[in-house]
C-alpha cells in the first residue's frame, strides 16, 4: 500500500465515487470490477470502501445529486496551504480543510477551467493499492483550456511533464512519476460537458468488461478499442458516472 512518505505531492491516491443511490451503485461496481462492499460507516454519512483481495481501491459516498461521478483525490503535505495556493491561482475553494476523523483530511477545488479535484493529507487512510487489474491505473484530465490547465497543475503541484505530444490536433501532456495525463478534449467535449477528470480502471479483459457492463445498466461512449497503452472502452454507469475499462491487450 503507497504511504504518505513514498506518495509526493499531486500523486493520485484515492478515488471516490459520488451517486445518488449507495446502494444500486456499490452493486454495479461490485458485479463489474468483483469489488468487495465494505460496511457503511455511520459517523462519515454511511461512506462505503470498496476492495479487492482484502485491498483498498475505491470509495463510495451518497450526495444529494442528479448524476454520479468519480471523483480524485491528489496528495497533499498539507491541505490548508495547497488550498490557499489554488485560490491564488485562480481555483474556486470549496472545501478547504475538512478533517476526517483519524482518516485524513481532504479538501475540494474546481480548477479554473471548471474541472473539479480533490486533495487529500493522509493520516490512517494513505490511499488506494496500486493494481493493475481491480483498481485505478491512469487518471486524465479533458479540459478546453489545455495550455492554461497544464500551467495551473503544475505551478500547484510542482508536476514535471515526461512526454507531451502536440501534432495533428493531438494535444497532451503526461506527468513524470503519477499516472496522470492532461488532454486537449476542446473538440471533444459536448456543449452539456465541461472540463472533468476521468479515472481509468484496470481489468483483465476490456471486451468482456463492456459486455458485463451493457449488462449492468452501463452505457458505452466508446467501444474496446486498441491503443499504444493498451485495450480500453469508454463507459458510463447507470446514474451518469464516466470511467474507462482498460487492459493490456
Amino acid at each position: 500500500m503507497p504511504t504518505s512518505e513514498n506518495s509526493p505531492q499531486g500523486t493520485p491516491v484515492w478515488v471516490h465515487l459520488e451517486t445518488p443511490d449507495r446502494d444500486a451503485s456499490a452493486r454495479f461496481y461490485s458485479g463489474l470490477f468483483g469489488w468487495d462492499i465494505g460496511d457503511p460507516e455511520p459517523a462519515l454519512d454511511h461512506y462505503i470502501n470498496f476492495s479487492i483481495e482484502g485491498d483498498l481501491v475505491a470509495g463510495l459516498i451518497q450526495v444529494p445529486t442528479d448524476e454520479s461521478e468519480w471523483r480524485l483525490f491528489l496528495s497533499s503535505s498539507d491541505v490548508e496551504a495547497i488550498s490557499n495556493e489554488a485560490a491564488k491561482l485562480g481555483a474556486q475553494v470549496i472545501v478547504s480543510n475538512d478533517v476526517v476523523g483519524n482518516l485524513g483530511s481532504m479538501a475540494i477545488y474546481v480548477d479554473p477551467a471548471g474541472a473539479m479535484i480533490g486533495a487529500w493529507q493522509a493520516k490512517d487512510l494513505v490511499g488506494f493499492v496500486q493494481r493493475n487489474v481491480g483498481g485505478p491505473v491512469w487518471h486524465e484530465l479533458h479540459t478546453n483550456d489545455y495550455d492554461n490547465e497544464v500551467l495551473f497543475y503544475r505551478s500547484l503541484f510542482s508536476w514535471v511533464p515526461a512526454e507531451v505530444m502536440d501534432n495533428a490536433g493531438f494535444r497532451y501532456t503526461s506527468i513524470r512519476g503519477v499516472n496522470v495525463g492532461i488532454f486537449d478534449a476542446t473538440e471533444q467535449l459536448s456543449a452539456n460537458e465541461g472540463p472533468h477528470w476521468v479515472t481509468y480502471f484496470g481489468v483483465s479483459d476490456s471486451d468482456v468488461a463492456v459486455q458485463a457492463a451493457i449488462q449492468l445498466g452501463a452505457t458505452v461512449l466508446s467501444g474496446a478499442r486498441d491503443t499504444p497503452y493498451g485495450r480500453m472502452a469508454v463507459l458510463r454507469d447507470p446514474f451518469g458516472a464516466k470511467f474507462v475499462a482498460m487492459s493490456d491487450s
